[in-house]
């Protein structure tokens, strides 16, 4: 059976969401974000469990560093769209915590 989601008022992925350029796969990053800030496991390409965590805050400010290092006022967004991630891909990979 699959995995319950539950939703809040106050749901921070929808702030994720409304702020994520490329809007595909809503559910499944959805999924992604709420075993993320529960502090769940993927399983990586050795087929080993590894934990990704983050809280709703750090993801968020990720997120706003991610469109500010990858946009431009003048342009808009500078990546092409099949450039930029998936947002399950995104969460999976921890990529709000790039430096």
């Amino acid at each position: 059976m699959g995995e319950v989601v539950s939703i809040t008022e106050e749901d921070t992925f929808d702030q994720f969401w409304a702020k994520y350029p490329r809007k595909v796969g809503k559910l499944k990053a959805r999924v992604a974000w709420n075993r993320i800030t529960s502090g769940g496991k993927v399983v990586n390409i050795d087929g080993e469990g590894v934990n990704v965590q983050g809280t709703p805050e750090e993801i968020l400010a990720g997120l706003d560093e991610y469109i500010f290092r990858n946009s431009n006022p003048l342009n808009g967004w500078l990546l092409a769209m099949e450039f930029t991630p998936l947002a399950v891909t995104w969460l999976n990979q921890m990529r709000w915590d790039d430096a």
